[in-house]
Parts: C-alpha cells; structure tokens; sequence
C-alpha cells in the first residue's frame, strides 16, 4: 500500500490533521520554549525557576507577615518578656519597624527583602542581650531559659523569612 493509498478516504484525512495539529504543536513548542538556548538553559527552565522563585517569595511573605502578628499577639496576651502589660515589651515595636523600613527601602525586592528581614532577626537577637543586661531574667515570671527560647524563636522565624526571600532572589538570578 502505498503513501497516497494510505492516505486517502476519511481516517487518512483524519491522520493528516494529526500529524499537521502534531508538527504545529511541535513547532510551537520549540518557538516558545527554545531547548537550544546557547547558555545551554532552555525558556522552560527559566519558567520552572521562575515559578519556584515565586513560590519562594510568596512563603517567605508569608512567614514575614506572620511572625510580628503572633509576636505581638504573644505580646498581647501573656507578654514576651515579664508581665503582661511590662513596658519592656514594646521595644518589640522597634524590631517591627526594621523590618517594615527595611522592606519599604528594598521596595519588597526578594534580595532586599531578605537583608531587611536578617536585619530584624539581628535586632530581635539584640533585643535578647538587652534583656539580659538590664536584668528581666530576675523577674518572677522570666527565667534565662524562657527569654532566649521565646525570642530565639521569633529570630528563627525572622530568618527563616529571609532565607527564603534570599532563595527567591537566587532562582529569578537577581543575586
């Protein structure tokens, strides 16, 4: 049988359109993506690295907006560091505000971000040596244990939202 007796009648046409709808998707698919690209990366893998990026960035926003909300419920409720109500407390106020400054001067830029975001970590951490220095571990209800864990884990929240952010820049290559 020969190419044109295979191809005629209504199932050759149907297989033309295949192989036409086939070839058209193939072309496409190498327009639109570029597997050849001579930096040896193709546009789908700059796709996937942008959607990974993205996701990154959307986590670490994330975790950057959850953190001064529960410190602050924390703060609310039982208190971080003393009593609740301890005036203490609101120098958690400015451990905030570096973060916000921060992100307002990266322009919520993923590498910047992450600099503001290890900035309010490196404050937090201050906030612990303070503590310290000033006394609040004598206290009744603040032992030494208590302040470095409670505020090491909003450092660890802190930087957490940083790395992230950090990644985020590293996979859109805005390093």
């Amino acid at each position: 049988m020969g190419l044109a007796q295979g191809m005629a009648g209504p199932a050759g046409a149907a297989r033309t359109r295949r192989l036409a709808v086939g070839e058209f998707a193939e072309l496409e698919f190498d327009r639109t993506f570029h597997l050849g690209n001579d930096d040896g990366r193709g546009e789908l893998a700059k796709g996937v690295r942008r959607m990974q990026a993205a996701r990154s960035y959307r986590f670490g926003a994330g975790v950057a907006l959850a953190t001064p909300l529960l410190l602050f419920w924390v703060i609310g409720a039982v208190g971080l560091i003393g009593v609740e109500g301890d005036p203490f407390d609101r120098i958690y106020g400015g451990v905030v505000g570096i973060g916000l400054v921060g992100a307002v001067i990266a322009r919520l830029r993923a590498a910047g971000m992450a600099r503001a975001l290890f900035a309010a970590a490196g404050a937090q951490a201050v906030v612990i040596v303070i503590a310290l220095i000033v006394g609040k571990q004598h206290v009744a209800v603040s032992s030494v244990p208590e302040i470095v864990l409670l505020n090491g884990f909003f450092v660890a929240l802190w930087c957490g939202s940083a790395m992230l952010f950090r990644r985020a820049a590293r996979e859109r290559g805005l390093d």
